[in-house]
């Protein structure tokens, strides 16, 4: 632990501290007053009048401390403040290596935070400090630390006094003093006051005014309580009491009037002062207005609360889809394998007919077919909407052409696969792209395109070279009686279906699906042209 070093004007400091005749003297309530306001300013525990003789620090007065009336200069953190003309404050006297280990540190009083205010006779030669300690980091706001200051400049005027020649000089010091002190404690943003002890008689700042809604120092004593809301006021009166009779802090928080009428949250400490009997002859103290804060803690409890709901919501979202997901395995495997199963016997009763001859029947057996078929078609657009459409998942892997469009016809029903023509105007062969989502995008196109083409007539699938940043094209070109001009615009909306008489039924699912499965792997879908003559889609794939 390193010393501090000596002042130069050391010899002469010692001499006019002893002249001062303060050392081992008894306690006085001047020097009381003192440092109860300089804890009250700081909010720390505990504040000390230290005089730095030779070999020891002397506390003229102290609160926090106990009985202990010196330690060893050696140890004193305000044998460091009288080395300057200014406040020293150590924020974390862990981390500061002129006091790491020091004994103080890590015994008792335990400082971790000090900030001390050199006591200074002259304007050179500083006896001592006014200082502030806790157990706890801490650092002080810019309004504290000119509080503290000019208590210290006021307690060295005090200490004059001591000097008969010095009387009158110190008279005006002191004047001036106290004048800079009234004037700082009215520019702060706390409320700050002192009373008697019954608390009848006081001097407030205007901000304590303020937050008490009166307009005078006459007033404040009479008519303070009256500015405590009703419910809070008995509280507020019984905390008084109690601090008063056993001579300890004053703590308390109450909701106050302020002149124009908003009420607000008021928190206030004060500190009493004793007399030296010990008997509380008056209270010093600060205020805070604590209304933004606890709308502040409000606001962050709403969205704590409002978080917990959501998570809550998600929680039973998920535990929704992921029965949503059961019953689509469900539909999946005991629904649509018994579809498929249904529509190659009822292929089979067709193709039996068929031979047979016999023309009503298989009239019949085809309108069946093709009403199985379409609902088959809406299981499968559904299954492919509650899956992996809304998944968002895309595995790419390399993909021949001509096999992804033959497959995709296979798709299709037998009677169907021959209307399809397809058209290789490219002399690309392999294509990155997921191959299910494509095989859904251009079976549902196929489709579409055949329900609008008249019955027999071919639907043209043409795969060609494209331009940048697109790699190929593939067109689908039906020869239906073209898209309705206002649903031109929506067609690859879900749910949106042709409204005109020659419109096929469908769950206007299949164009929806086609886009949605492009969308997911960097391609995309649009209507070329569409007229009385047919309608061409065109599906794009871009770059990776």
């Amino acid at each position: 632990m390193p010393a501090a070093a000596l002042p130069p004007n050391e010899t002469q400091r010692i001499e006019r501290l002893r002249a001062l005749k303060l050392l081992d003297t008894p306690p006085e309530a001047l020097f009381d007053g003192f440092v109860r306001t300089a804890a009250a300013i700081c909010e720390v525990p505990i504040a000390a009048i230290s005089l730095v003789d030779s070999q020891r620090q002397w506390f003229k007065a102290q609160v926090g401390l106990g009985a202990t009336t010196q330690t060893p200069r050696a140890h004193a953190f305000c044998a460091h403040t009288i080395l300057g003309d200014s406040l020293l404050e150590v924020t974390d006297a862990l981390a500061d290596p002129r006091f790491v280990d020091n004994p103080l540190v890590h015994g008792q009083p335990n400082i971790r935070f000090y900030a001390g205010a050199p006591l200074s006779l002259d304007g050179s030669l500083v006896v001592g400090t006014l200082c502030a300690i806790g157990s706890e980091p801490k650092r002080l706001t810019a309004a504290q630390a000119s509080a503290l200051q000019a208590l210290a400049q006021t307690l060295s005027q005090a200490l004059l006094l001591r000097d008969p020649g010095q009387w009158s000089a110190a008279e005006d010091a002191l004047m001036h003093s106290e004048r800079k002190y009234r004037q700082l404690a009215e520019s702060s943003p706390f409320g700050i006051y002192y009373s008697d002890a019954d608390g009848t008689r006081l001097y407030s700042n205007d901000r304590f005014r303020e937050l008490l809604g009166v307009s005078s120092h006459e007033q404040l004593g009479a008519l303070w309580n009256e500015a405590v809301h009703p419910e809070d006021a008995l509280g507020v009166r019984a905390a008084w009491l109690a601090a008063s009779a056993a001579g300890r802090d004053y703590n308390c928080r109450f909701r106050a009037r302020r002149l124009d009428g908003q009420w607000r949250v008021v928190s206030t400490q004060a500190r009493p002062t004793l007399d030296e009997q010990g008997r509380v002859t008056g209270w010093v103290g600060v205020a805070i207005d604590e209304t933004d804060q606890q709308l502040a803690e409000e606001r962050l409890r709403e969205e704590f609360l409002e978080r917990e709901r959501l998570r809550r919501h998600a929680h039973e979202l998920r535990d929704l889809l992921n029965e949503r997901s059961a019953m689509i395995d469900v539909l999946a495997h005991e629904v649509r394998q018994p579809l498929n199963s249904a529509a190659a016997a009822l292929d089979a009763v067709v193709k039996e007919l068929h031979q047979r001859g016999d023309g009503g029947a298989l009239r019949d057996a085809r309108q069946a077919s093709r009403v199985l078929s379409e609902v088959i078609e809406g299981v499968n657009n559904t299954l492919a909407v509650s899956t992996a459409l809304m998944t968002g998942d895309s595995v790419p892997v390399d993909v021949d052409l001509d096999m992804l469009l033959s497959v995709c016809v296979g798709d299709l029903q037998p009677a169907e696969r021959s209307r399809v023509v397809i058209e290789r105007q490219t002399a690309l062969r392999t294509l990155c792209v997921d191959m299910g989502l494509m095989r859904m995008a251009l079976r549902n196109l196929l489709v579409n395109a055949l329900r609008y083409s008249a019955p027999g007539t071919p639907v043209r699938v043409t795969a060609s070279d494209a331009l940048p940043p697109a790699v190929l094209n593939i067109d689908v070109a039906d020869t239906g009686p073209g898209i309705e001009p206002a649903l031109l615009a929506h067609v690859f909306e879900r749910g949106r279906r042709g409204s005109g008489r020659s419109s096929p039924q469908g769950h206007g699912l299949g164009l929806y699906i086609a886009r949605r499965a492009l969308e997911l792997q960097q391609g995309r879908v649009e209507v070329l042209r569409s007229g009385e003559a047919g309608t061409v889609m065109r599906i794009q794939l871009l770059e990776a």
